[in-house]
């Protein structure tokens, strides 16, 4: 006999949906849930787009607050997430929930106040370190008051949980050695990919004459946050580095930061070699990134995981990534790495990926689709899910049913 559906309250402390990381993590995530017969319900913030296939509660709406930035702010802890904690209690009357289900540090502080006052169980889905976070987007220092202030913070909320999920062996790592998280609240369960959406599919010429990307030249795409951590930069400079005729062109798909890169890409006389084409629908990602020959990562936090690599291997495409250790974890022998974070070794790289022959790429490209059907779909990463939900719930005081085993 089937298992009951456990009703799953999730907080989402982000301008969901916002068509990039986290958002399509949460996203992808609730609708597998949904397949499996759980009642998924997101709490998030009132700015964002709505998208189908999930039910959505937003926070009051804040009047002159029209958009929020990618990425650390002050207006989030202090106005924010206190409005969100409101919406979350409401939510949690109305559903009765089984499971809080908390996306990214604030979303579990918030999780675990409900999960208090609801007693029920609470897990955290962590993308990443909170600290490395701000360190990565310049919020805070290497040192200092606000460091040492923000690593407590992390130390706590890391420890507040019934259960964590993460999304590399770096991370669990991360938790149970530098911040002391019992090995048996910790789970690794891998981000995914709708192998049924992303895959290999011909170049739409359309499209290559729309965004007018040249026909004789490799193309290699990026999609994601424009930042210097995601290796956008390093990007361009390591194609100012290669001599003009054997540069491929590089189709950069996302924002925001796109006219400080446009500018960038000015100053380094790479621009004729680089489109950009700013934030693009999750929906239409299928379809741009099969008009390239291969993908390139070079994200140096190797504190957080690297959603995009799930669907680079989905639409078959071979991978440039840097030498993390997330990455390597990701793409294993197939990945293409850099040597190290230099322009240079990443311009060799580049170079010696675009020169390989057609049906090279093309075997490579293969063998990414199978590990991607193979190991990293979102069917996959929900029945993983399931079984720390069944667990935490038997464990819990006011559990419904006794522990199974994960």
């Amino acid at each position: 006999m089937a298992e009951k559906g456990l009703k799953i309250l999730m907080i989402a402390p982000t301008q969901f949906f916002g068509d990039r990381g986290v958002h399509v993590q949460i996203y992808e995530e609730a609708k597998a849930l949904k397949k499996l017969g759980h009642p998924v319900v997101i709490v998030t913030y009132p700015v964002g787009r709505d998208i189908q296939g999930v039910e959505i509660r937003r926070s009051i709406r804040v009047p002159f607050l029209k958009k929020i930035r990618i990425g650390p702010s002050w207006i989030k802890p202090f106005l924010l997430d206190p409005l969100l904690m409101g919406a979350s209690i409401r939510a949690a009357y109305n559903l009765k929930p089984d499971i809080i289900h908390g996306h990214l540090h604030e979303g579990c502080l918030i999780g675990f106040v409900i999960a208090k006052i609801f007693r029920k169980p609470l897990l955290f889905d962590l993308q990443g370190s909170l600290t490395g976070e701000l360190r990565f987007h310049k919020f805070i220092g290497e040192k200092g008051l606000l460091y040492r202030f923000f690593y407590f913070m992390e130390h706590v909320i890391d420890s507040l949980p019934d259960a964590l999920v993460t999304q590399s062996s770096h991370m669990v790592e991360d938790l149970t050695k530098r911040f002391r998280i019992p090995e048996n609240k910790v789970f690794l369960n891998y981000d995914g990919v709708d192998t049924s959406v992303f895959y290999p599919m011909k170049k739409d010429g359309g499209l290559m004459r729309t965004l007018n990307l040249p026909d004789n030249k490799r193309i290699i795409v990026f999609i994601g946050i424009l930042s210097d951590y995601q290796g956008v930069d390093l990007m361009l400079r390591a194609l100012s580095t290669m001599h003009i005729q054997s540069r491929p062109h590089i189709l950069i798909i996302g924002g925001p930061n796109v006219e400080k890169y446009k500018k960038v890409a000015q100053e380094l006389g790479v621009s004729d070699s680089v489109t950009f084409t700013g934030f693009l629908p999750y929906e239409k990602a299928p379809a741009y990134l099969s008009v390239a020959d291969c993908a390139i990562s070079l994200k140096s936090d190797d504190t957080e995981a690297n959603g995009k690599l799930y669907n680079y291997l989905a639409m078959g495409l071979p991978v440039i990534a840097s030498p993390s250790r997330v990455n390597k974890e990701i793409l294993g022998d197939i990945g293409f790495f850099t040597s190290d974070y230099t322009p240079e070794a990443t311009a060799k790289t580049i170079a010696r990926v675009v020169t390989l022959t057609g049906e090279e790429l093309r075997e490579r490209g293969e063998r990414g689709r199978k590990i991607a059907e193979k190991n990293y779909s979102w069917d996959a990463n929900a029945v993983r899910l399931d079984g720390v939900y069944r667990r935490i719930v038997g464990d819990h005081p006011h559990g419904l049913r006794k522990p199974s085993s994960v």
